[in-house]
Parts: C-alpha cells; structure tokens; sequence
C-alpha cells in the first residue's frame, strides 16, 4: 500500500508545471513512469499466476533435489560397498590361493602314492614274469639236458650193446607183453624195458 502511494506522489510531482515542457527529460521521465505503472499493473494482476508457477516450480525443484539425495545416498552405498568388495579382493584372491596351493599338494601326494603303487606293481609283475620265465628257461633246459643224455645213453648203448644182448632185451620185453592183460599191453608198449 504505501508503495502504491509513493507512485502516486511521483506521479502528481512528474505531472506539476515544472516538468510539463516538452523537453526530452520530461519525455524520458514519463516513458518510465509508463514502464512502472505498466510493470505495476501486470505484476499486480499477474501475481496470483506467478506465485501458482512459482510454487510449482518450487515442488518440481525440492522433488529433483530429493531424487537427486536419494540417488546420491544410493550411489555413496554403492560405493561403499565396492569399496568394501575391492578391499576384501586381496583376502579373497589370497584364500584362493591358499585353497588352490592345498589342493595341488593334495593332488601331487595322491598322484605320488598311486605312482608309488604303480610302481610297486610294476615291480611284482616283473617278479612273476621273471620268475616264470626262469622257470620255462629252467624246464627248457631239462628237457634239452634229458634229450641230450638219452641222444648220449642211446649212442652209448648201441655201441656197448652187442647182437645177443638186444636179442636178450626183446625177448624180455615180449616175454612182459605176453604176461599183461589185452588192455594194458598199448600203456606196456609205451613204456621202456627196464634192465635187469
């Protein structure tokens, strides 16, 4: 109110005798006191729809600056929690390894017993095989031997032998063919005439 009144008072001073010449100062001075009672009058008819704008305004930016503390709370959590994670990444890597480093100690201890058993196996089967082998050596060379020393004792006896001791030794032996049973004289025939 008092500011209306005070517009009023330069009104009727700008309005007195003295400034009623045409000069280019009295035209300047009435150009603005259009310009305020204009800029008065919309601001006194437009102030209802300012103030509704405004307070609008107002909510909107309380609104965005509330999103904008809650993201910013959101994105220090966040950040925090990273934090949090990136420092626990040393400790995690670290359990990893321990874990990885027991795991392998226990894989190369398990892979050494079974080798260990490998090998032993190994070993006794080459025992048996050895042992087999010498035995079939040991055979092979009875065999060999007794083969030998019958080829021997037979040049042996044919020469030692003479006419009337194989007539002697077949009589014998037919003499013991005569005396077996019909079935027995094939198991006789296969075996040698023992001497007397």
């Amino acid at each position: 109110m008092n500011r209306i009144l005070t517009l009023m008072g330069v009104v009727v001073l700008l309005a007195s005798p003295a400034f009623a010449e045409g000069s280019a100062k009295a035209d300047l001075i009435w150009q603005w006191i259009n310009f305020v009672l204009l800029l008065s009058i919309l601001i006194f008819v437009a102030r209802k729809p300012i103030r509704g704008l405004m307070a609008a305004r107002r909510y909107t930016i309380q609104q965005n600056l509330e999103q904008s503390r809650t993201m910013l709370e959101s994105a220090e959590a966040k950040f925090q929690e990273w934090t949090e994670k990136v420092e626990r990444l040393d400790e995690i890597v670290l359990d990893m390894e321990s874990a990885a480093a027991e795991r392998a100690a226990k894989e190369r201890s398990q892979i050494l017993v079974q080798a260990e058993a490998t090998a032993n196996r190994i070993k006794a089967d080459a025992r048996t095989v050895i042992e087999q082998e010498l035995l079939r050596a040991r055979a092979e060379l009875r065999t060999e031997a007794a083969t030998l020393a019958i080829d021997l004792a037979a040049k042996l006896i044919e020469s030692k032998i003479s006419s009337a001791d194989q007539e002697r030794l077949i009589g014998e032996f037919i003499s013991k063919l005569e005396a077996l049973p019909t079935g027995q004289e094939k198991s006789a025939s296969t075996q040698p005439a023992k001497r007397n």
